[in-house]
């Protein structure tokens, strides 16, 4: 719908979805007319049909499981399509315990209790997953790839691309710095002092850094010799 546009005109869209985003806070209304594009579409083939154009959730679920839990990232990337769920009886009390099946320091799979709504949010990725006619979604994965795994092979829940692996750990890592971006974007729309959530560094400077103002002059300093150089 959005092709690969980085903004998007949601004042222009809405004539297509009759919607505009809006929040209310102190009872101001805000207007999002325009938003960072974080949408990934792109061709699967789908059971029972053709190829067609389909939104990627896995990395919005992703961060979203992320937050709620606190879970690490690599065992969200990694978790079961046959077994997440199995040990839910109830779906309808507000926490309930989700089947993590690695770890970095246990030797067994692990159970913490969770909001239903992380539940929710991950049988949608179950049903989009099941949507996809590719046969490398019906093969077993060992964990990380490593066939020298402790942890044996399963069906990830978060199958993402043609060869049935899972989203790269970069992937998720930039996808959260995108979302950082937006907010850090939308925050002064509330009329709340701006908030610095992420910022563009030379390479090697990190956001935390401690030095980072020493750091940055020195970059500057070895730019500017270089740029003198070349001039003369």
């Amino acid at each position: 719908m959005f092709g690969k546009e980085q903004l998007i005109d949601t004042v222009k869209l809405s004539e297509k979805v009759v919607f505009i985003p809006l929040m209310y806070w102190n009872g101001q209304r805000v207007v999002f007319k325009e938003l960072q594009n974080l949408l990934d579409f792109t061709i699967v083939k789908i059971k029972n049909g053709d190829p067609i154009r389909l939104p990627r959730p896995h990395l919005l679920n992703h961060i979203y499981v992320a937050l709620q839990t606190g879970i690490r990232g690599n065992h969200i990337q990694w978790l079961d399509a046959e077994k997440f769920n199995q040990l839910v009886k109830d779906k309808d009390t507000s926490f309930v315990p989700l089947y993590v099946s690695t770890d970095k320091s246990k030797n067994n799979a692990w159970s913490p209790m969770v909001h239903k709504k992380v539940l929710e949010t991950l049988e949608q990725q179950l049903a989009w997953r099941n949507l996809v006619d590719n046969a490398k979604f019906n093969k077993k994965m060992f964990y990380n790839n490593n066939e020298k795994t402790k942890w044996g092979i399963f069906y990830p829940i978060f199958s993402y691309g043609a060869d049935g692996l899972p989203y790269s750990d970069n992937a998720y890592k930039n996808y959260w710095l995108s979302i950082l971006v937006q907010f850090q974007n939308i925050i002064p729309k509330f009329g709340v002092k701006r908030t610095e959530l992420a910022r563009l560094l030379p390479s090697g400077i990190s956001f935390n850094e401690i030095n980072q103002d020493v750091k940055l002059k020195e970059y500057g300093l070895k730019c500017k010799d270089k740029c003198e150089h070349n001039t003369t």
